[in-house]
């Protein structure tokens, strides 16, 4: 059962509802909108429009901005990503919501609707071989300290710095943060509250105060490919394949697009930051530092921690890696090669069918789209050392060359599908399946780091192998697959994050979301109630 509503929820829904009747045209039978707000106090949509007595949709165009954040401060939810989809009938003046922090539509299929009751959760577990952070806080300090003393050297003065904020109220900006700062940055801000130096005191970035951290590390407004939240595209973190990103140093950067135990300290007024690393993978130390932003599709390892960032500072000073001018000391150090660009171009390889073929591919390539893979030998996978991520399109491919591939993310749109070659992949993560022949999921079975599996889109013999993944952690199906899935087998996968696809009506919905997960529901409404026209604030 969902949570009850509250009144003033269920009031502003009904002065949402009638607004969009107010605005809606002649001959109108409902109107549909599939609403969000963020955690950066913004709104959005994936889709408003009007439903016509001939079937034809028309777009819709009221302002709800107002609406959505106004639901979403009623419920609490202004830390949180809250979704509000809404159906509004003609017939009746009757309105039906969905009001949920834990169910979201997937920025990649809006028809998707993603159950995710711990977000944090979706990132890979796995934590560092040596769990013993590289930095040392009193070394901090010291090459600190030297590193003011060479700056003023060159500059001809000392800098002056914020004082340090009081010990209490420095504990509750950390504890505001959520994330334990590693021990060498904390010594840093018991010497000074950031920079006061606009061009930047560490390399080319501004030193941020700690409340500008706290503030930062809670938007997460840098993210790459976010979208438009004026229009119909989001970011959406609970997204699995958002966790499956290919860093350039992935045996020390954890492969996602962002991560919830990275905190920003440092930043570049073009929205580019340091962030240390507090959730590294098995090769990386707690408290790296990496360099993240809106100007990089991938995060970058920088150091292995903040003393390690500050004796880079204090080395570029001593090879003369710095220009003085006009009272600025701009640093310059050993930033991602200025051709990245350039590499992250030569990383992807698309094979329309007609142009560049797999001959042509090369070594460094990690993201693969081949339109026709019937018609093209796959053979030359396998002098590709660095793909992670393939789609493949076409009537049928043999996937054999794929076994011998370090790929992570595997995508199918085939007329049939056989996936025996992938029985025992080393690194397979993230298998989407789109297929009309019915496919057997027997092989997958032995692809031992299977976590993420989307068959919403394909037939399947077999669907209670499924619950044989035992290290499955997404799941995205159909509403009649997920009922076959329960019928079949009491066994189920011990998912953190699980998918409906179709667009379900909002009863169904919550009916599913229910039995996924297997217990009460908090964070989600269900309500019907009637609109008044004169609610209505449009003219």
């Amino acid at each position: 059962m969902t949570n009850a509503l509250d009144d003033d929820i269920a009031e502003e829904l009904a002065v949402l509802a009638a607004d969009l009747a107010a605005a809606a045209p002649a001959g109108w039978q409902r109107a549909t909108l599939r609403g969000f707000t963020t955690p950066t106090a913004q709104s959005g949509h994936h889709g408003m429009w009007y439903t016509l007595d001939n079937g034809e949709r028309s777009d819709a165009d009221a302002d709800i901005s107002e609406n959505l954040l106004t639901i979403a401060e009623l419920d609490n939810a202004e830390d949180e990503r809250l979704t509000v989809d809404l159906t509004v009938h003609a017939d009746g003046s009757r309105y039906e919501a969905v009001v949920s922090r834990v169910l979201h539509r997937s920025s990649r299929d809006p028809d998707t609707f993603l159950y995710v009751p711990r977000p944090e959760d979706l990132a890979d577990t796995q934590g560092p071989v040596d769990p013993t952070p590289a930095g040392d806080p009193e070394q901090a300090v010291r090459l600190f300290q030297e590193l003011r003393r060479r700056r003023a050297e060159i500059r001809g003065h000392d800098e002056e710095m914020p004082p340090p904020l009081p010990v209490d109220q420095r504990e509750q900006l950390e504890e505001r943060i959520g994330v334990a700062l590693p021990a060498d940055l904390r010594a840093l801000y018991a010497l000074a509250d950031g920079d006061a130096d606009e061009a930047g005191f560490l390399g080319l970035r501004v030193w941020m105060g700690l409340e500008s951290v706290a503030t930062v590390h809670a938007e997460h407004w840098w993210v790459p490919d976010s979208g438009d939240l004026d229009g119909h595209e989001a970011p959406e973190e609970s997204d699995h394949e958002a966790n499956l990103y290919h860093t350039h140093r992935p045996e020390l950067v954890r492969q996602v697009v962002d991560h919830p135990r990275w905190v920003p300290f440092a930043h570049t007024t073009g929205g580019d930051f340091y962030a240390v690393d507090m959730a590294p993978p098995p090769n990386g130390r707690v408290g790296q530092v990496i360099s993240i932003g809106l100007h990089q599709d991938q995060p970058s390892y920088v150091a292995d921690s903040v003393t390690s960032l500050l004796r880079l500072h204090i080395e570029a000073l001593d090879r003369g890696d710095y220009e003085h001018e006009g009272g600025e000391l701009r640093i310059n150090l050993a930033e991602p090669d200025p051709t990245e660009q350039a590499q992250a171009e030569a990383r992807t390889w698309d094979v329309p069918g007609d142009g560049p073929s797999l001959d042509d591919m090369g070594p460094a390539v990690q993201r693969l789209t081949v339109a026709t893979a019937d018609e093209i030998a796959l053979d030359a996978l396998r002098a590709a050392p660095e793909l992670r991520q393939i789609r493949l399109s076409g009537r049928t491919a043999d996937l054999t060359a794929v076994r011998d591939t370090p790929i992570e993310v595997l995508e199918l749109d085939l007329d049939a599908v056989d996936l025996a070659p992938l029985a025992g992949h080393p690194t397979l993560r993230l298998l989407t399946i789109t297929t009309g022949d019915a496919v057997d999921l027997g092989p997958l079975r032995t692809v031992a780091h299977l976590s993420g599996l989307d068959l919403s889109h394909a037939t399947v013999h077999d669907i209670e192998t499924v619950a044989e993944l035992n290290g499955l952690r997404f799941l995205c199906l159909r509403h009649q697959q997920w009922q076959d899935l329960w019928a079949r087998t009491d066994r189920r996968p011990a998912l953190v994050a699980a998918g409906l696809a179709g667009d379900p009506a909002p009863d169904t919905l919550v009916e599913w979301a229910a039995q996924v997960g297997d217990g009460p529901l908090t964070g989600l409404h269900h309500h019907c109630g009637e609109y008044d026209s004169d609610m209505s604030d449009v003219d």
